[in-house]
């Protein structure tokens, strides 16, 4: 942990900050945390470097968040790391095994609804 918010928060952040500024407010439903909550992660984030805040110009009492270039930069690390680990997986198995894998993985997630909620950013971290 980091500061003390799970560490998976911090992509659920990342992703729905991806189109732009938000309220810290409008996070927390989509996180499944409390505006408290969603306001403890943001501040430990924003310490780290990764976001940064502002008042809302129609609302003092409300603030904006929105990435950092230190934060785009941590998300093009990870789209990076991903496209590396998806070209090893494809140089190990080819390409049509690995297609093969994709698509076997793929199943449980579109039979739960999972694959339906990531792609519109609306999987809720799990708190344990």
């Amino acid at each position: 942990m980091v500061g003390g918010a799970e560490p998976d928060v911090h992509g659920y952040v990342f992703q729905h900050l991806l189109g732009g500024p938000a309220r810290v407010s409008d996070l927390a439903g989509p996180l499944g945390m409390t505006p408290q909550g969603a306001s403890k992660v943001v501040a430990e984030m924003e310490r780290i470097g990764y976001l940064t805040r502002r008042a809302d110009p129609e609302d003092q009492r409300a603030r904006i968040v929105e990435l950092t270039g230190h934060g785009r930069d941590a998300v093009d690390a990870g789209r990076a790391a991903r496209a590396a680990v998806t070209a090893e997986l494809r140089a190990v198995l080819g390409g049509t095994a690995a297609d093969e894998l994709v698509s076997s993985l793929d199943r449980p997630a579109d039979h739960t609804g999972a694959m339906r909620e990531l792609l519109a950013r609306r999987l809720r971290p799990r708190h344990t």
